[in-house]
C-alpha cells in the first residue's frame, strides 16, 4: 500500500486549480453572507441646515462684519445698516404714546368729573323731593285754611284783613311748590344730560385706549425695526453667497448671506426600493466620505422619506403616458452621524459618500 502511495503522482496544476475553487468558493460564500447582511449605496450625500439671512428692514448698508466663507459663531453681528431713520421712528412713537397716553388721562378726568356732578344732582333731587313733600303738605294745610276762612268770611266770622292774610299765606305755599317743583323737574333734566355726558366720555375713553394700544404696537414694531438694524447670525457655520455692498440700499426680505451650519450634520442615502424591506430605524450604519477616505465614520439610520426621490423632482415622471419603462425607484434615508468632539476634517453638506447598513 505504501508503494502505491509513493507511486501517485500529484498533478501542480490540480492544486492550483483546487486553490483557485476553494478561494472563489471563500470569496463567494462572503459575498453571500455579506449581501445578506449588509445593505451598501454610494448614492448618497451629506446634508445639512443652510440658512438664508434676509433683511426685516429698508435701509442702507453701514457695515459688514465679515468676510466671505468666514467661520462665525452663533450670535455674532453679520451686518448694521443706517439706524438714524429707524431712532427717529422709535422717538416719534414714544411721543405719540405719551399723548394717547395723557389724553386717555384727560378723558378719565373729565369722566370722573362728571359722574361727580351727576352724584351731586340726585343728591339735590332727593333734597328737593324732601322739600316737594313738604310745600305740599304745607299747601294742603293753606288750602284747607283757605276754605275754612271762606266759610268763615260769609258768616262774617272773620275780618276781611284776616281773609285776605289767609289767601295770600295761600298763594305763597302754591307758588313755594310749583319752585321746588320747577328745582326738581330741572334737576332730572341736568341728570339726564349729565348721564348723556358720562355715556359720551366713557366711549371716548374707550376710544383713547383704543389709541394708546395701537401706539404702543407702533412702538413696538419701531424698536423691533431698530433691532433688525443689526442682522446676527442665527447659527454657528460658514457665511457664504454674500449678496449686498457696503452702502448698498437694502430692501426688506433682500437675500444678504446664507450661513452653512457645519455643526449639525447628516446623510441623505437613497437606497432601491426592493430593499426597504431590510432597513429598520435605530439600524448602525458604516459611513466612508469620498473626500477623505481614510475617514471612518458610524451613524444610525434616523427616519425615510415620505416618497421616492422621482416624486420630489422638479419635473416627476408620469407613467400614465407613452410607454413604460420600468426603473428601480430610490427612497431617500436620513442617518444622523456619531461625529466626534474632535475631528480633523470638515464635514460639508453636499460631499459623496457611501454607506453600509447593517442590517441584522
Amino acid at each position: 500500500m505504501k508503494e502505491k502511495l509513493k507511486n501517485i503522482v500529484i498533478n501542480p496544476k490540480v492544486i492550483i486549480i483546487g486553490f483557485i475553487i476553494v478561494l472563489v468558493a471563500s470569496f463567494s460564500a462572503r459575498y453571500w453572507l455579506d449581501s445578506n447582511k449588509y445593505i451598501e449605496t454610494d448614492n448618497a450625500q451629506l446634508d445639512g441646515n443652510i440658512y438664508t439671512v434676509r433683511s426685516s428692514i429698508t435701509a442702507y448698508v453701514t457695515k459688514i462684519h465679515f468676510t466671505d466663507n468666514q467661520t462665525i459663531n452663533k450670535g455674532d453681528t453679520l451686518l448694521s445698516f443706517d439706524t438714524t431713520v429707524l431712532v427717529a421712528k422709535v422717538l416719534q412713537a414714544k411721543a405719540a404714546l405719551a399723548n394717547a397716553e395723557a389724553n386717555t388721562n384727560v378723558y378719565l378726568n373729565k369722566a370722573f368729573a362728571s359722574s361727580q356732578n351727576m352724584a351731586a344732582s340726585v343728591e339735590l333731587v332727593k333734597v328737593n323731593q324732601q322739600d316737594i313733600l313738604t310745600e305740599v303738605t304745607n299747601y294742603k294745610r293753606m288750602q284747607e285754611e283757605l276754605e275754612r276762612a271762606q266759610k268763615l268770611r260769609k258768616i262774617k266770622a272773620i275780618t276781611e284783613q284776616q281773609f285776605e292774610l289767609i289767601e295770600s299765606q295761600h298763594a305763597i305755599a302754591k307758588l313755594n311748590l310749583e319752585k321746588v317743583t320747577v328745582r326738581k323737574n330741572a334737576a332730572m333734566l341736568n341728570i339726564q344730560g349729565l348721564q348723556k355726558l358720562t355715556n359720551s366720555e366713557e366711549a371716548q375713553i374707550t376710544v383713547a385706549k383704543a389709541l394708546v394700544a395701537q401706539r404702543k404696537a407702533e412702538l413696538q414694531i419701531a424698536e423691533e425695526d431698530l433691532r433688525h438694524a443689526f442682522v446676527v447670525a442665527p447659527c454657528t457655520g460658514i457665511v457664504a453667497k454674500r449678496g449686498v455692498q457696503l452702502g448698498q440700499f437694502v430692501s426688506s426680505g433682500q437675500s444678504l448671506c446664507a450661513i452653512v451650519d457645519t455643526k449639525q450634520v447628516w446623510v441623505i442615502a437613497n437606497i432601491k426600493e426592493n430593499q426597504l424591506k431590510t432597513v429598520q430605524i435605530g439600524q448602525p450604519v458604516d459611513v466612508k466620505i469620498d473626500a477623505f477616505p481614510d475617514l471612518d465614520m458610524k451613524g444610525l439610520v434616523h427616519s425615510f422619506s415620505g416618497a421616492t426621490g422621482a416624486k420630489f423632482s422638479l419635473m416627476p415622471p408620469d407613467n400614465a403616458s407613452g410607454n413604460f419603462v420600468k426603473i428601480v425607484q430610490r427612497v431617500p434615508i436620513r442617518v444622523n452621524l456619531i461625529i466626534p468632539s474632535k475631528i480633523k476634517y470638515p464635514l460639508y453638506p453636499g460631499l459623496s459618500v457611501s454607506v453600509k447598513i447593517n442590517v441584522k
